[in-house]
Protein backbone atom coordinates (compact mmCIF):
# COMPACT_ATOMS: atom_id res chain seq x y z
CA UNK A 1 0.00 0.00 0.00
CA UNK A 2 1.37 3.26 -1.19
CA UNK A 3 1.44 6.28 1.46
CA UNK A 4 0.84 9.77 0.54
CA UNK A 5 1.68 13.00 1.90
CA UNK A 6 -0.60 15.20 3.30
CA UNK A 7 1.38 18.22 3.21
CA UNK A 8 0.91 20.37 0.50
CA UNK A 9 3.45 21.08 -1.83
CA UNK A 10 5.41 19.91 -5.17
CA UNK A 11 8.19 16.98 -4.30
CA UNK A 12 10.48 15.52 -6.81
CA UNK A 13 12.98 13.05 -7.35
CA UNK A 14 14.45 13.55 -10.72
CA UNK A 15 11.92 11.74 -13.17
CA UNK A 16 9.36 11.49 -10.19
CA UNK A 17 7.20 14.02 -8.79
CA UNK A 18 3.86 14.39 -6.77
CA UNK A 19 1.86 17.21 -6.16
CA UNK A 20 0.08 17.58 -2.91
CA UNK A 21 -3.18 19.98 -2.44
CA UNK A 22 -4.63 19.93 0.90
CA UNK A 23 -4.02 16.65 1.55
CA UNK A 24 -7.37 15.66 -0.44
CA UNK A 25 -5.91 14.92 -3.75
CA UNK A 26 -2.51 13.88 -5.27
CA UNK A 27 -0.95 13.87 -8.71
CA UNK A 28 1.71 11.31 -8.82
CA UNK A 29 3.75 11.88 -12.43
CA UNK A 30 6.35 9.10 -12.92
CA UNK A 31 8.61 10.39 -16.42
CA UNK A 32 10.72 7.15 -16.21
CA UNK A 33 7.35 5.32 -17.20
CA UNK A 34 5.30 8.14 -18.39
CA UNK A 35 2.21 7.37 -15.97
CA UNK A 36 0.20 10.32 -14.49
CA UNK A 37 -1.79 8.93 -11.54
CA UNK A 38 -4.30 11.15 -10.25
CA UNK A 39 -5.25 10.29 -6.69
CA UNK A 40 -8.32 11.51 -4.30
CA UNK A 41 -9.82 11.27 -0.88
CA UNK A 42 -12.63 9.55 -0.71
CA UNK A 43 -15.54 9.84 2.36
CA UNK A 44 -14.16 6.97 3.54
CA UNK A 45 -10.89 9.05 4.17
CA UNK A 46 -8.71 6.69 1.54
CA UNK A 47 -7.40 7.59 -1.86
CA UNK A 48 -9.02 6.63 -4.87
CA UNK A 49 -7.72 6.05 -8.15
CA UNK A 50 -8.92 9.10 -10.81
CA UNK A 51 -8.86 7.30 -14.58
CA UNK A 52 -8.73 10.15 -17.34
CA UNK A 53 -11.87 10.74 -19.38
CA UNK A 54 -10.74 10.33 -23.40
CA UNK A 55 -7.19 11.02 -22.05
CA UNK A 56 -7.64 13.63 -20.23
CA UNK A 57 -7.53 14.41 -16.74
CA UNK A 58 -10.63 17.05 -15.53
CA UNK A 59 -10.24 19.76 -12.90
CA UNK A 60 -12.87 19.54 -9.83
CA UNK A 61 -11.70 22.93 -9.48
CA UNK A 62 -11.31 24.68 -12.38
CA UNK A 63 -13.90 24.37 -14.22
CA UNK A 64 -13.72 23.52 -18.21
CA UNK A 65 -9.91 23.16 -17.29
CA UNK A 66 -8.22 19.40 -18.57
CA UNK A 67 -4.84 18.17 -19.49
CA UNK A 68 -3.67 16.00 -21.06
CA UNK A 69 -0.94 13.63 -19.89
CA UNK A 70 0.47 12.80 -23.15
CA UNK A 71 1.69 16.61 -23.34
CA UNK A 72 3.85 16.22 -20.29
CA UNK A 73 6.11 13.41 -22.44
CA UNK A 74 6.72 15.34 -25.75
CA UNK A 75 9.80 16.97 -26.70
CA UNK A 76 9.96 19.89 -27.52
CA UNK A 77 6.83 20.63 -24.63
CA UNK A 78 3.22 21.68 -26.64
CA UNK A 79 3.24 25.33 -27.17
CA UNK A 80 1.31 26.96 -24.18
CA UNK A 81 -0.39 29.28 -26.05
CA UNK A 82 -1.68 26.33 -28.51
CA UNK A 83 -2.65 24.17 -25.26
CA UNK A 84 -4.62 27.09 -23.35
CA UNK A 85 -6.78 27.12 -26.74
CA UNK A 86 -7.46 23.44 -26.87
CA UNK A 87 -8.32 23.95 -23.12
CA UNK A 88 -10.83 26.83 -23.66
CA UNK A 89 -12.03 25.09 -26.75
CA UNK A 90 -13.91 27.42 -29.71
CA UNK A 91 -14.65 30.80 -28.54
Amino acid sequence: MATVSTRTGVHSFEDFCWIVEDGQKADLIDGTIQKVTVLRLDGKGRYRDIRPRKGRFHSLVISGFWLDASWLWQRPLPDLLEVLRLIRGPA
